[in-house]
């Protein structure tokens, strides 16, 4: 049995150059899947539908009960078939992720992931259990005030939650 690569609408739509690239990539070691809502193809029974986001398995259960829905991060970490980039300097934060409390495998993925990117993280209060958000993690920078601030695409400013000590949460 073969792995299929579900690529996601939410990480396309968010960041298109970076989904274009992993499925390109993914496309030259397996099929790539349409939309996990929509696609109307067969599937041979016992495949692995690799997924991105937690919205995709539940979609993937549910449509495609033959297939092994399995994280592509866990996927990545255990293949090491791409060169991971280093991004060490950078610092990130991490939210378990509430729809994979019951996955506790993607987290350790994950984070052994950014081992190798980052070569450090931090883990924000909330965890799986308690978290809010399907937030993975989250790009962080220092402002010019001095205290960590949510960097997004646009470069808007800090999106998080001050405490009293001026630190985001």
């Amino acid at each position: 049995m073969g792995s299929i690569y579900f690529p996601s609408c939410n990480f396309t739509k968010a960041s298109p150059q970076a989904a274009k690239l992993l499925r390109e990539r993914m496309a030259g070691l397996m099929p790539v899947a349409g939309c996990c809502r929509t696609d109307r193809r067969e599937y041979p029974e016992g495949g692995r539908a690799l997924y991105f986001c937690q919205a995709c398995r539940e979609t993937l259960e549910a449509r495609f009960p033959g297939l092994v829905p399995e994280n592509l991060f866990v996927w990545l970490d255990r293949e090491d078939i791409f060169e991971l980039p280093d991004y060490s300097g950078l610092t990130v934060s991490i939210q378990d992720c509430w729809r994979d409390r019951e996955h506790p495998e993607i987290h350790g993925a994950g984070r052994s992931l950014l081992a190798w990117l980052l070569r450090r993280y931090l883990k924000t209060v909330s965890g799986r259990i308690t978290a809010a958000t399907c937030t993975f993690s989250q790009t962080r920078r220092r402002s010019t005030a001095g205290s960590w601030c949510s960097a997004t695409a646009t470069g808007a400013g800090c999106a998080l939650r001050r405490t009293e000590a001026g630190r985001c949460t």
